[in-house]
């Protein structure tokens, strides 16, 4: 019996067209609801949002395209992926532990949870860098 990873299941891709269709719609709504909003605070936070489910439509994208496809990772490619992780490792070293500070001293309820959601986004920088790491050394790991 031939077992099929979740990968190689129909299944498994209709779910990520189907999120991609969902991303797809929260950009049309958000869309719509910015030509409505006048406050730079609150167009600021939609286009977050938006611009947060264009990445995930084009990361779902080329997931989908993967599956139906080939892709192909060189060695040129991981040179460039290894000098990008190491010039973001030099210019946000110190970006986690300034935002964990700032936090410290604010004390108003917006500054707050803005602070709270850019450190968040830093912490997920570090987690998608880590990621990519240990993606480049798998990658690079014969065998």
């Amino acid at each position: 019996m031939i077992t099929k990873s979740a990968e190689s299941n129909e299944n498994f891709l209709n779910l990520l067209k189907k999120w991609r269709g969902i991303e797809r719609s929260t950009i049309n709504i958000t869309n719509k609801s910015m030509m409505k909003v006048d406050n730079p605070l609150i167009l600021a936070l939609m286009d977050t949002i938006k611009r947060d489910s264009e990445k995930h439509k084009e990361i779902l994208g080329l997931i989908i395209d993967g599956l139906e496809g080939t892709t192909v990772i060189t060695h040129e490619d991981m040179g460039h992926l290894s000098e990008f992780i190491e010039k973001h490792a030099e210019v946000e070293k110190d970006s986690v532990e300034i935002a964990e500070q700032a936090l410290k001293h604010v004390r108003t309820a917006l500054p707050k949870f803005l602070l709270t959601y850019l450190l968040t986004d830093e912490k997920k920088h570090d987690m998608i860098m880590d990621g990519l790491a240990e993606l480049k050394a798998k990658i690079m790991t014969p065998g």
